[in-house]
């Protein structure tokens, strides 16, 4: 059993490691990009535009970090949860970005995977208890 568990917590902090990486390949990726837009001044817009994708993914990151916090490092009565809603609020921010920038398959991948982080976290800190039935074979 203790080599199962080794396994999964080398897999798992390996992949955590390799999105790391990811997120640092996109952000030297906008970087290269930036530096075009920058070139009349640097403006709000043109410096989201600009990092859109290294705000997403490490917002992502950073809300997958606060889940391994929450579920295997905290006491469950220690959950606060504010950060990962904060987190939530700028994924939404970089959803509703992606609708409005007119790039819809963008927007609907971020929309659905902060559906589906939102509705884990629900079942971590168990609001969802009693309202789940188990399924039937």
């Amino acid at each position: 059993m203790a080599a199962k568990s080794n396994l999964y917590s080398f897999i798992k902090y390996l992949i955590y490691l390799l999105l790391a990486v990811d997120a640092y390949q996109y952000f030297l990726s906008d970087f290269e990009t930036s530096r075009h837009v920058f070139s009349e001044g640097i403006s709000y817009t043109g410096f989201v535009e600009s990092f859109a994708i290294t705000i997403d993914v490490t917002s992502w990151l950073v809300l997958l970090l606060c889940f391994e916090v929450e579920t295997a490092w905290l006491p469950a009565e220690k959950i606060e949860g504010w950060v990962a809603w904060l987190l939530y609020l700028i994924l939404l921010g970089g959803a509703v970005f992606w609708g409005f920038k007119g790039e819809f398959l963008d927007f609907w991948d971020s929309f659905l995977w902060l559906a589906a982080f939102a509705l884990i976290d629900l079942n971590v800190f168990g609001l969802t208890e009693g309202e789940t039935q188990p399924l039937s074979p």
